[in-house]
C-alpha cells in the first residue's frame, strides 16, 4: 500500500476539513499503524463514522486524534504514523493545557511519561477505572494485569494491551471533583495510595508508612456459612482460628469490601461481612507490590527488601537462596500473586512464615486478600448483612439473635424459619432441611439456587428427579449469566450440571477467558474434552498473534501437538510466555525467543537466561539484549 503524501502540513486539524484524499491518507495510516500493531484493523467506513468527531494533531507523516468528552475530559483514540509526528502532536495537546487521558500501547507510555504524561500503580488503577464508565471503552471487557496494562477485549480486532495514561490536568481534575465522591467506598490502603499519587508524593511514602502500621488498615471477612453466626463470639472474645488453612492459621480477610460482594464469596462464605481493623502492618510480607509501595515505601517493596527488614540480620541466611530468587522474578509474570504466595509458603512453612505476622495478595477467587497469622491483630468494629448497604456496631449482647432473622418465641413452623434464613442469605443445615416437606424442600432449593447459583450434595439428593432437573436449568441459566459478567461457577456446581449442560457452560466459558479448571475438565466425556482443547488453541494461538500468551493450566490441557505449535509459534513471535513453557522450548526456540525479546526491546529474566548456551548468553548481550537480575 502506498501512502500518497497530500496533506497539509499543519499541527491541528478536522477529520472533516480535510479533503477526501486527504482523508484517505489519514485512514490509510490509521490502518497500517493498526494493523502491525493488532494484525487487523478498523473498515474504512468505520474508521469515517467515528473520526468526524475527533480532533487530530500532527502532519502528513503521522498524527493523535482526541474525542472530547461531555467531562471537558479529551480522550485520546487514536495514534498513527512516524513516531516524531506523533511526539510532535502531543506536544501540541499538552499546550492547550486540557485534562487528557487515554489508553495506548507501551511505546506510546513509554514516550509521554517524559512528557509529564503518568500512569497509576497497578492497585491505584483497578479503583481508578471504576469510576470510567463501561461505555467508554466503547463496551468492552477489559482486565487489568499485575504488570499495570489493561487488556481490552475488542469483538473486532481482538485482544489490544494498552496502559493508562493521563496528564497533570487529568489528575488534578480527579482529585477535585471525583475522588470526593469516592471517600467513602474505598478502603484506608487505597484511598491513602490515591491521595498521595495525586498529590505527587507516591515515591515517598513514610507518611503513609507511619498510618498504616499504626492501625489504619481496615479489612473484611465474610462469615455466616450453613446458617451459622459467630457474631456473638467475635464481639466478646475477637476472632478464632482454625487448624488448617491454605496460607497458614489466621485470620483470613480482604483488605478492599468489593473483594466480599463476588458471587463466589458469598456461596462459599455466607451472608455476613464483618469489617475490622488491622492493629498493626508490621511484619506483613506483602506479594501485591502496589500495596507494599505504600506500606514499605517506593525503595523496599520487592520481597527480597521486605525480607530484610523483617528478618534483620537472619536476612543473610536467604538472600542467596534460589527458590527465592525464582518467587521473586516470577511476581511480574502471574496475574494473581496467590501463586507466589502459596509456593512461598510451602517452601518457607518451618523457616520464615513463623517470624511473620500475616501476608496480603490477590488470588483469582478471594480477591484482595489480607491474612493476620495473629488473631488479636484483627480488631472487629461493625457488621452487615445486606452487603454493605446498612451496618450495625458489634456491641449489642443480641446480635446473634438478630443476625438469625427471626424471634425465637414468634416463629410458629420450622419452614418460615428457613424462609426467614433464606431472606439473609443463610443455609440452613441438612437436618433442618429434612423436616421439610418434598414440596418445601424444592421450593427452599430454587429459591436458594436463584440466590446463590448452587445447592449442597446432601440437599440436592434429596430433592425427587423433577426437582432436580429444575435445579440443574437454574444453576444452568446461574452459570450462563456468571460467564457473561466475566465470572464463574464453582467445581460443586458445575457437577450437578447434566452432560449437555457442562459441554453448553465449558465451551461458552473457554471462548470468553480461554480455559477451564481442571476439575471441571475432567467431569466432561472425552468427546467434549476435544472440543475444549480445540476452543483452547484457537484462542491460544490468536493471543500469540496479538503479543500475548496463554497461562500454564491451559497450556496443560492442550494435546501434545497443539502445545508444540503454540510453542513454535510463541518462538517465532517473541510474546510474553511462562517460565513452564519456557522449559518446554528446544534450545533453538529458546535462542530465536529471546533474539526476538532483544529485537523488540523487551527485558529476559535471569531464570530464562541461564538456560541458554554459553554461546547463546554472549550472542544475546552483543546483540542488546538485558536480563532482570535479581
Amino acid at each position: 500500500m502506498k501512502i500518497t503524501k497530500t496533506l497539509i502540513i499543519e499541527v491541528k486539524f478536522s477529520f472533516e476539513d480535510k479533503k477526501k484524499e486527504e482523508q484517505e491518507d489519514i485512514y490509510n495510516l490509521f490502518k497500517k499503524s493498526y494493523e502491525e500493531t493488532l494484525g487487523t484493523s478498523w473498515d474504512e467506513n468505520k474508521f469515517r463514522s467515528r473520526a468526524k468527531n475527533w480532533l487530530f494533531f500532527g502532519d502528513e507523516n503521522g498524527y493523535i486524534a482526541v474525542r472530547v468528552q461531555r467531562s471537558g475530559f479529551y480522550k485520546l483514540v487514536g495514534v498513527a504514523g512516524n513516531i516524531k509526528s506523533v511526539y510532535r502532536g502531543f506536544e501540541e495537546l499538552l499546550s492547550l493545557n486540557v485534562p487528557v487521558w487515554g489508553m495506548v500501547s507501551s511505546n506510546i507510555q513509554k514516550m509521554v511519561l517524559k512528557k509529564g504524561f503518568k500512569t497509576p500503580p497497578t492497585f491505584l488503577l483497578k479503583t481508578l477505572l471504576k469510576t470510567i464508565p463501561k461505555e467508554t471503552f466503547g463496551g468492552v471487557d477489559f482486565d487489568v494485569n499485575s504488570d499495570g496494562s489493561v487488556t481490552l477485549k475488542y469483538s473486532d480486532v481482538g485482544d489490544a494491551r494498552k496502559y493508562f495514561i493521563g496528564n497533570d490536568e487529568y489528575f488534578k481534575s480527579i482529585k477535585k471533583n471525583i475522588l470526593p465522591t469516592l471517600k467513602d467506598k474505598l478502603s484506608t490502603i487505597a484511598r491513602k495510595g490515591i491521595e498521595m499519587f495525586l498529590n505527587e508524593a507516591y515515591i515517598d511514602l513514610d507518611v503513609i508508612n507511619e498510618d498504616i502500621t499504626s492501625g489504619g488498615v481496615i479489612v473484611y471477612h465474610r462469615t455466616g456459612r450453613d446458617g451459622q453466626s459467630p457474631i456473638e463470639g467475635i464481639a466478646s472474645d475477637g476472632y478464632r482460628v482454625g487448624g488448617r488453612a491454605f496460607y497458614g492459621v489466621g485470620v483470613y480477610t480482604t483488605y478492599t469490601l468489593e473483594s466480599q460482594l463476588t458471587d463466589y464469596t458469598m456461596w462459599h462464605y455466607g451472608n455476613i461481612v464483618i469489617e475490622s481493623k488491622v492493629i498493626s502492618m508490621d511484619k506483613f510480607l506483602i506479594f501485591d507490590y502496589d500495596v507494599s509501595k505504600i506500606v514499605y515505601g517506593g525503595k523496599n517493596y520487592t520481597l527480597d527488601k521486605q525480607l530484610r527488614l523483617i528478618l534483620g540480620n537472619e536476612w543473610n541466611k536467604y538472600k542467596d537462596d534460589d527458590r527465592l530468587k525464582e518467587l521473586i522474578s516470577n511476581i511480574g509474570m502471574t496475574k494473581y500473586t496467590s501463586e507466589v504466595a502459596k509456593r512461598f509458603f510451602d517452601q518457607f512453612i518451618t523457616t520464615i512464615i513463623p517470624k511473620l505476622r500475616g501476608i496480603v495478595f490477590t488470588g483469582s477467587n478471594d480477591g484482595n486478600v489480607l491474612v493476620s497469622y495473629d488473631r488479636k491483630n484483627v480488631e472487629p468494629i461493625r457488621y452487615t448483612i445486606d452487603n454493605g448497604k446498612t451496618w450495625k456496631n458489634i456491641i449489642n449482647k443480641n446480635i446473634y439473635q438478630r443476625l438469625k432473622g427471626y424471634n425465637v418465641e414468634e416463629r410458629s413452623t420450622e419452614y418460615q424459619h428457613v424462609i426467614n434464613n433464606l431472606e439473609i442469605g443463610v443455609e440452613i443445615s441438612n437436618d433442618q432441611f429434612k423436616l421439610l416437606t418434598q414440596e418445601q424442600m424444592g421450593q427452599y432449593a430454587m429459591k436458594f439456587v436463584e440466590k446463590h447459583g448452587g445447592i449442597s450434595d446432601d440437599k440436592f439428593e434429596l430433592l425427587i428427579p423433577e426437582q432436580q432437573n429444575g435445579v440443574r436449568l437454574k444453576i444452568f441459566q446461574y452459570a450462563i449469566k456468571m460467564v457473561e459478567k466475566g465470572g464463574h461457577i464453582s467445581y460443586d456446581q458445575f457437577k450437578l450440571l447434566t452432560p449437555d449442560q457442562q459441554i453448553q457452560y465449558a465451551m461458552k466459558f473457554v471462548e470468553k477467558h480461554g480455559g477451564i479448571s481442571t476439575d471441571q475438565f475432567e467431569l466432561l466425556t472425552p468427546e467434549q474434552q476435544n472440543e475444549v482443547r480445540l476452543k483452547i488453541f484457537q484462542y491460544a494461538m490468536k493471543r500469540v498473534k496479538n503479543g500475548g500468551y496463554i497461562l500454564d493450566n491451559q497450556f496443560k490441557l492442550l494435546t501434545q501437538d497443539q502445545q508444540i505449535q503454540y510453542l513454535t509459534k510463541m518462538a517465532e513471535n517473541g510474546g510474553d510466555i511462562t517460565y513452564y513453557q519456557f522449559e518446554l522450548l528446544t534450545q533453538d526456540q529458546r535462542f530465536q525467543w529471546v533474539m526476538k525479546r532483544a529485537e523488540n526491546g523487551y527485558r529476559i529474566f535471569y531464570n530464562q537466561f541461564e538456560l541458554l548456551t554459553p554461546e547463546q548468553r554472549k550472542i544475546f548481550i552483543d546483540n542488546g539484549g538485558k536480563v532482570h537480575f535479581y
